[in-house]
């Protein structure tokens, strides 16, 4: 806050407010009630160098009756308190506005005030893509002047710059009393939001197709009974091609006891005999159990697995097979 000597000549100007506005006062029968004790604090409060005070009392007359006087207030004000850009925006305003208009001393008493605020501020461009992205500054819509700037008080500031599909982007400037500054953003554009039903209302070329459910995996046990089953039926077969080779001998063993050739008959026929039923039982038996298992791995494979296994009723056994029933 500055002190009572450098506050004076804001007091001289508040007594010229005080008589000018008297006047007009005069002149208005539809004068709203409150506007002349709004005045009359405001001009207390500025000459006893309470500013902020001062600035809410302005404020509030020019609300009850607006006019370049209020305005020429309200920008003395704001300009105590370091609040440049207020205060030029009322300066500038109390300039061009009709209503019970400045004296040419007021005009140049403003004239000169508002080429100081403007010495103190800062201005910044904001380039943006896209270009209807919306631009606040310290979380106040701005809007810029003319010549596409932002004024902005000298400091630090926060700008955020939003638009529809797009991500929003934050950037901090520092501007100094009479600097200007360009400011380039570029938003990203945001992820569509997936539709809370799971359905869309067209069709998207460029997604990629989802596989179709795969079926139920193929039962471990059901391809090692087939696989089982098979070896078991293969190994029948080369048991019966053994079996056959032991038949041929009995009978050769047979035809020549029956001939009396003792010398070239078997030395011992019985033994002959049972191996060649041995190999018999063996073919059989091996041919059974892989059927079975084949039968068996085939009807778990063609349920997939999802059923409950039953038990076998037969299982192999040696080189046969065991069944219950």
């Amino acid at each position: 806050m500055r002190d009572r000597a450098a506050s004076l000549p804001w007091a001289s100007a508040a007594l010229v407010f005080v008589l000018v506005t008297s006047t007009a006062h005069a002149q208005d029968d539809a004068e709203p009630a409150g506007y002349r004790e709004a005045i009359a604090a405001a001009v207390a409060e500025l000459n006893a160098g309470r500013f902020e005070e001062a600035l809410a009392q302005f404020t509030r007359a020019h609300e009850l009756v607006p006019s370049a006087r209020t305005l020429r207030g309200i920008g003395l004000a704001a300009f105590e308190l370091r609040d440049y850009v207020r205060a030029l925006e009322a300066l500038e305003g109390s300039l061009a506005d009709p209503r019970r208009p400045l004296t040419e001393a007021q005009r140049d008493e403003v004239g000169g005030l508002a080429a100081r605020a403007l010495q103190y501020i800062g201005r910044l461009r904001v380039e943006v893509a896209p270009d209807d992205a919306a631009i606040t500054v310290d979380g106040a819509d701005v809007a810029p002047d003319a010549e596409g700037w932002l004024r902005l008080n000298a400091g630090d500031h926060q700008v955020v710059a939003r638009a529809a599909d797009h991500r929003d982007a934050t950037r901090r400037v520092t501007l100094h009393a009479g600097e200007q500054q360009t400011l380039s953003i570029t938003l990203e554009a945001a992820e569509p939001t997936p539709d809370p039903s799971g359905t869309t209302d067209e069709p998207h070329a460029d997604r990629p197709t989802d596989p179709p459910p795969a079926g139920p995996g193929l039962d471990p046990g059901a391809i090692a009974l087939t696989t089982l089953g098979g070896v078991l039926i293969l190994g029948a077969g080369g048991f019966a091609v053994v079996t056959g080779l032991q038949q041929g001998e009995v009978d050769g063993c047979t035809a020549a006891i029956d001939d009396g050739d003792l010398a070239t008959g078997c030395a011992n026929p019985a033994d002959v005999s049972g191996a060649r039923d041995a190999w018999l039982g063996v073919t059989i038996g091996a041919g059974v159990a892989g059927v079975a298992l084949l039968v068996a791995g085939a009807v778990l494979l063609g349920t997939g697995g999802d059923e409950e296994r039953a038990e076998l009723p037969c299982r192999p056994a040696g080189a046969g097979m065991a069944c219950r029933f």
